[in-house]
């Protein structure tokens, strides 16, 4: 399935429920200077889905300029409720993400 966002200037506000490397293609079609607000909720059966992702990429894609002044919001969650654990791996791996104070988490 191809999705096609790349005429959607006017976007307030998405909700991914999966990321993936597949989502970081989607997103960068997006111009987004409305864009105030990115949702990610993601449901893990095991921690380690997280190394799946490219956080580098994703880290260089949201400190370019047209992404500064977005804040992304973190869910992440198994059958027992919110992983914290998964709060921390994703803060050490979006540094300056996090230093930048882009990141939130659902507690």
């Amino acid at each position: 399935m191809h999705i096609d966002l790349a005429h959607n200037i006017n976007l307030r506000f998405i909700r991914l429920e999966y990321t993936d490397n597949r989502i970081l293609s989607l997103l960068s079609q997006i111009v987004p200077p409305c864009l105030p607000h990115l949702f990610f909720d993601i449901f893990l059966y095991s921690l380690s889905e997280l190394e799946k992702v490219d956080w580098a990429r994703m880290q260089r894609m949201f400190t370019q300029e047209q992404w500064a002044n977005i804040t992304i919001t973190w869910n992440v969650s198994n059958f027992h409720g919110l992983i914290p654990e998964a709060n921390e791996f994703i803060k050490a791996r979006l540094p300056v993400l996090q230093s930048r104070r882009m990141l939130k988490f659902c507690e």
